[in-house]
C-alpha cells in the first residue's frame, strides 16, 4: 500500500479490470466445465514437448553418421567390427 497514492476506484469500475474480467470469464467456465479434458489435454501437451525435446535433431544424427563413417575409415579398410583389435 505504500506504492499506491490517491483514490482507489472500483473493480467494477475500471475499465482495465473489466475488460480483464469478461475476457477471462469464459475461460475459466470452459476449464470448470471440461476439467478432465484440460487435465488429459495438459499431461499429452507435457509429454509430447519431452518427447520432441529429447529426440535427435537431423543435425545431431547427421554429425553422429560423420563421426562413425571417419572412424571406421581411420582403420585403412577395416570396418571396425567383429575381431576387437585395433
Amino acid at each position: 500500500m505504500l506504492l499506491i497514492r490517491g483514490k482507489v476506484s472500483d473493480e467494477s469500475r475500471n475499465p482495465i479490470n473489466r475488460w480483464m474480467t469478461a475476457a477471462y470469464t469464459p475461460v475459466v467456465r470452459f476449464v470448470f466445465e471440461h476439467r478432465w479434458k484440460v487435465v488429459v489435454a495438459a499431461v499429452l501437451t507435457m509429454v509430447l514437448t519431452a518427447a520432441i525435446s529429447l529426440s535427435p535433431t537431423e543435425a545431431e544424427l547427421r554429425k553422429e553418421d560423420e563421426f562413425i563413417e571417419r572412424l571406421t575409415s581411420n582403420y585403412s579398410g577395416h570396418s571396425g567390427r567383429g575381431s576387437g583389435d585395433l
